[in-house]
C-alpha cells in the first residue's frame, strides 16, 4: 500500500508530512523517512512511538488526538492517515482537523465502502455471494470492533461531499485489494503457505474487480486543497490513478 504514495512523493518533493494514527511504531512515518521525507509521526498513544524513536526507526513524533490536533493551520504540506480513520469514534471530525493543518492535501488509505453505489452487475454478484455464504454457513463480518467502535468505511462520493463543501478542486483515487489472514502479520513474507494463500486471494479479488463484479476493498484517496497542473494530472493518470476535477463554488472569491 505504501507504494501508492510514490507518485505523490515523486511529484511533490521536499514537503513536510504528518502521519495520523501512526501508533504502531510509526511505520507510516518510517516509510516516508526512507524516501527522504521530513515527517512527524503522531498517535493518541505514544508508547510504541517512544520505542521507535529510541531505536532510530522514526525521528520525530507527537502524542495527538486526531479530533483536536494541536498544530496551527497549514502546518504541514501533506497529512497521511493509513488504516486508522475507520477506527476513530468520530472520523469526520478527525478528517476536518487533518485538512485544517495541511497546505496541500490529505492522503487516506482506508477500507472502501464496497456496498455503496453499486452497478447492477455488482449488486447481482453481491446477492449471489451472500447466498453462497449463507449456504456454507460463513458469517458476515461484524460492523463493530470488539472494543465497541463502529467500523467506518469511506467512499469516493462521501469524500467528494467533504471536498465540495470546502471548495477543494481535485480528488485523486486508486483502488487496492487486501486480505487479512489471522496472525498473518507474524509470518515471514516469501515462500510460505500463508503468504501464498494471501497472494492468491488478492489476485482473485483483483480479477473480480477487473471483470467489474466487485469494488476494491481499500481506497487510496488524496484530497487536494490546491489546483493540480495539467502536467501533474497526466503523470497521475499514467500511473493508473483516477483524477476527479470538482466543480468550484461560484459564490466564493479566490
Amino acid at each position: 500500500m505504501y507504494s501508492y504514495l510514490n507518485s505523490i512523493l515523486d511529484i511533490y518533493k521536499g514537503n513536510r508530512w504528518l502521519t495520523v494514527g501512526d501508533g504502531r511504531y510509526g511505520t507510516d512515518a518510517h516509510y516516508l523517512l526512507q524516501r527522504g521525507v521530513q515527517v512527524t509521526a503522531s498517535s493518541i498513544d505514544d508508547t510504541l512511538l517512544k520505542k521507535a524513536k529510541k531505536i532510530g526507526f522514526i525521528h520525530t513524533f507527537r502524542k495527538e488526538n486526531a479530533e483536536c490536533l494541536s498544530f496551527k493551520d497549514n502546518s504541514f504540506d501533506f497529512v497521511l492517515c493509513k488504516e486508522s480513520l475507520h477506527h476513530f469514534l468520530r472520523p469526520y471530525i478527525g478528517l476536518y482537523e487533518m485538512l485544517r493543518v495541511t497546505r496541500k492535501g490529505v492522503i487516506l488509505i482506508e477500507p472502501n465502502d464496497v456496498e455503496h453505489n453499486l452497478t447492477i452487475i455488482q449488486t447481482l454478484f453481491c446477492v449471489f455471494k451472500t447466498y453462497i455464504k449463507k449456504l456454507i454457513r460463513i458469517k458476515e463480518p461484524s460492523r463493530y470492533e470488539t472494543v465497541g467502535n463502529y467500523i467506518f468505511r469511506i467512499s469516493l462520493e462521501e469524500i467528494e461531499k467533504v471536498a465540495l463543501s470546502l471548495d477543494f478542486p481535485i480528488i485523486i483515487t486508486k483502488g487496492i485489494n487486501d486480505i487479512y489472514l489471522k496472525n498473518g502479520e507474524f509470518q515471514k513474507a516469501g515462500i510460505s503457505l500463508s503468504h501464498t494463500i494471501l497472494k492468491i486471494k488478492i489476485w482473485a479479488l483483483d480479477a473480480l474487480c477487473y471483470l467489474g463484479l466487485l469494488k476494491p476493498n481499500i481506497l487510496f484517496i488524496a484530497i487536494m486543497k490546491k489546483t493540480v497542473t495539467e502536467k501533474e494530472k497526466k503523470l497521475f493518470k499514467e500511473k493508473g490513478y483516477s483524477v476527479h476535477s470538482l466543480s468550484r463554488n461560484p459564490y466564493l472569491k479566490r
